[in-house]
């Protein structure tokens, strides 16, 4: 586990791809999203990935070359002044939050900017640059066996045990939801378990999949506006 203090948490914050969008990062789900032109099977399936290793490659290299071209948003920087008071869960791969300034930044699917070769475990930061797929793994010279530090469909992510310190609230602290359709995490189910705080939806607008009565305060405006109010900052 990271090394973040808990004790001095006051804010868990759990955040979608719609923080993001509105700096110009495309979410996956969406009309004209990353998935277009590409099944989700041929780039982001753990059972597949090496089947499909030059293309899932190219399509990994060309979002990482997005990154230097978008900014932090108001959201962002507002999360990022919470300091090391703020749990901030992501589901996100991008890097937007760590370049606001942000604490406690945990990636619950993992970081667009590293790589780990699946044959020795070596892991490192590859930052923007693209990885040419006939490239071999800098530390053991296997071929074919490098993956973005990205979770894939069917790849377990260790990381979701941090989902439970919602239930560590007290009254005096705050949950935020923000960006975040419900497709992926079961939101209800966390909103359920915060039975203590002040418990706040910010999405652009309504989802199917969460149930915003569930929620002390229900925002469906931009997370760039809506963010900064919430936390008044």
């Amino acid at each position: 586990m990271r090394d973040i203090d808990l004790r001095r948490i006051t804010h868990v914050v759990l955040s979608g791809a719609g923080i993001s969008a509105e700096s110009g990062i495309a979410t996956f789900r969406d009309a004209g999203g990353l998935w277009e032109g590409h099944r989700p099977e041929d780039v982001a399936n753990f059972h597949t990935w090496q089947q499909n290793y030059s293309l899932m490659h190219r399509f990994y290299s060309e979002r990482r070359a997005q990154l230097p071209t978008v900014a932090p948003n108001a959201a962002h920087h507002a999360i990022a002044r919470l300091g090391d008071r703020v749990l901030n869960l992501t589901q996100n791969v991008d890097d937007l939050f760590e370049r606001a300034g942000a604490q406690n930044v945990v990636h619950l699917h993992g970081d667009l900017s590293g790589l780990r070769c699946h044959a020795c475990d070596h892991s490192w930061h590859i930052g923007a640059a693209a990885w040419d797929p006939a490239s071999p793994c800098p530390a053991c010279g296997r071929a074919n066996r490098v993956k973005p530090t990205v979770v894939f469909f069917h790849e377990e992510a260790p990381l979701y045990a941090w989902l439970r310190f919602v239930t560590l609230l007290t009254a005096e602290d705050t949950f935020l939801v923000v960006g975040t359709s419900g497709a992926v995490l079961d939101i209800n189910a966390l909103a359920a378990a915060c039975t203590a705080g002040r418990k706040v939806l910010i999405n652009a607008e309504r989802s199917d999949w969460i149930d915003d009565r569930l929620f002390d305060e229900v925002h469906y405006a931009p997370a760039s506006v809506a963010v900064p109010q919430a936390l008044g900052l």
